[in-house]
């Protein structure tokens, strides 16, 4: 019974393991859940493994500077992640944080990532009937994610087959539906 135990304390003294952060920022997160405020997220390392977004809320300013938000070096069977989700969210800023991640990379003969992984860092919804505005992203950077780093979907109207989108909307990031999208600001580094 001894040797037992010994062992598995071995094998977790030297296992690799991926220690996900979502609780603690869940924790930083929801005071501003129902009513908005100012969040936030202390410098420092985040590991995520996105298995459940967290989620971000109108009226709500997030300060990240100098928080490093990880994916794992796996997904496994996941071929999609997402780490910061909100649906018809009005009056919204991040500014700071980078986002690291490990896409997969044709030219390596070692790539932990499968080709189909789609990772998306921040991604905000529209609802038919839904409104989406009034949204600010400043001093975000990202290195190796698959996908995109800050995602805006908008709600179609019905029958319009209308793909009108804002001028500064596909300079941005995709488009990927018509969208009903107000006041969307996103500053480039210099």
């Amino acid at each position: 019974m001894k040797k037992t135990v010994l062992l598995c304390l071995f094998v977790l003294a030297v296992s690799p393991a991926f220690a996900d952060d979502s609780g603690k920022l869940a924790v930083i997160l929801a005071p501003v859940r129902e009513h908005g405020g100012v969040a936030t997220i202390p410098p420092g390392d985040y590991e995520l493994d996105g298995a459940t977004p967290l989620p971000i809320a109108s009226h709500t300013t997030v300060s990240a500077y100098g928080a490093r938000f990880h994916l794992p070096k796996t997904l496994g069977d996941r071929a999609r992640v997402v780490l910061f989700a909100g649906e018809n969210v009005s009056d919204f800023r991040w500014f700071g944080g980078h986002f690291t991640g490990h896409v997969f990379d044709n030219t390596k003969g070692d790539n932990s990532w499968e080709p189909n992984a789609n990772t998306r860092a921040i991604l905000i919804s529209t609802t038919p009937g839904g409104r989406t505005e009034n949204l600010t992203f400043r001093d975000i950077t990202s290195d190796g994610l698959a996908g995109a780093v800050i995602t805006v979907f908008g709600a179609e109207e019905k029958g319009s087959g209308s793909r009108e989108v804002p001028d500064t909307f596909p300079y941005c990031f995709p488009a990927y539906a018509p969208i009903q999208l107000r006041k969307l600001r996103v500053h480039e580094l210099p």
